[in-house]
């Protein structure tokens, strides 16, 4: 090989390396975000115990598990050109004090509905979320004064943990006035909700100058939940595992401080459903119930969440 035939080799496989280097980009950034939303599960009709089983009304019980917590939340982004990225994000909450737990029990004389048992007790709140996707951005347009405008579609996954201590509570018998409230201090109910959501997503990015927007909607058919009602004081555990659906949308601001740093603001919101079935178990005996006793019950899980958050990032 001749010497200029190497010199122009060289170079042109120094052209491919930076174009290469400058095709791949990368981001990471920290932020806050205050969350405010519930989880909800009621049960009631079909039930099963040992021996044989009945159909009851719906609902007769409801629990109500505030969210209400200050997060820190942390990501990663990396950029493939101007088609291609791929995303993690991750976020604990700061904050434990979330408001009120609410315990309804009704029962159905001649038919008609009646609230027969109602407690609050405070909620200390524990939660965080991890996330991770993939996005493709196959129709992109620039135009002159460095405005853009692209429409993508991904996929993902996204796990969510929620923790509950329904706590120092107080309970009332509205069916019998006269029967006096009964209070309690210490724990009353530890309660756990897992949720594994892979989902699908459609999204549109506009950018003009400095500012971009990205706004995003994504659906989960196949969401797995998971719930866990340890009732202390009556020495119960319910679990159920069941298959729904969740539902979520995100709009992220962004603002370009300079080359290097950019400012965030984002507004997220999501919500789940799921309808399977309670196990219960009693694990000591009370003055109600028997250890050993055993039973199944149907079980609809709602929940809903809408978050503000606010963050700064690096590109490199």
């Amino acid at each position: 090989m001749t010497q200029r035939k190497l010199k122009a080799s060289l170079a042109a496989g120094m052209m491919a390396a930076t174009v290469a280097a400058e095709a791949i980009g990368v981001d990471a950034g920290v932020g806050a975000a205050h969350r405010e939303g519930a989880m909800r599960y009621e049960i009631g009709r079909r039930v099963w115990f040992e021996g044989g089983g009945e159909l009851l009304p719906f609902p007769i019980s409801r629990l109500e598990f505030p969210i209400r917590a200050l997060v820190a939340e942390g990501w990663l982004r990396v950029h493939a050109g101007d088609h291609w990225e791929g995303w993690v994000r991750a976020g604990h909450t700061l904050t434990d004090d979330a408001g009120t737990v609410k315990d309804s029990d009704w029962e159905y004389p001649s038919g008609q509905q009646m609230l027969a048992v109602y407690s609050e007790s405070d909620a200390r709140y524990e939660g965080w979320t991890i996330e991770g996707g993939v996005r493709w951005w196959p129709l992109r347009r620039v135009r002159p004064g460095e405005q853009e405008w692209a429409l993508g579609v991904g996929a993902g996954w996204a796990r969510h943990s929620h923790s509950w201590e329904a706590r120092d509570g107080v309970q009332v018998y509205p069916a019998t006035p006269d029967v006096p409230p009964d209070t309690w201090s210490g724990v009353a109910i530890e309660y756990d909700v897992e949720a594994d959501l892979p989902y699908a997503e459609l999204a549109l990015r506009l950018r003009q100058l400095k500012v971009g927007l990205e706004i995003r909607g994504y659906v989960s058919p196949l969401a797995r939940l998971r719930d866990r009602d340890d009732h202390v004081l009556r020495a119960v555990v319910a679990e159920m595992d069941a298959e729904g659906i969740a539902l979520g949308a995100e709009a992220l601001l962004r603002y370009e401080v300079s080359k290097r740093w950019y400012l965030t603001a984002s507004l997220r919101w999501w919500a789940l459903s799921a309808d399977g079935y309670s196990k219960n178990r009693v694990y000591a005996t009370t003055e109600e119930m028997t250890a050993g006793e055993q039973w199944t019950i149907e079980e609809e899980l709602r929940g809903e969440e809408m978050s503000l958050g606010f963050g700064a990032g690096f590109t490199w």
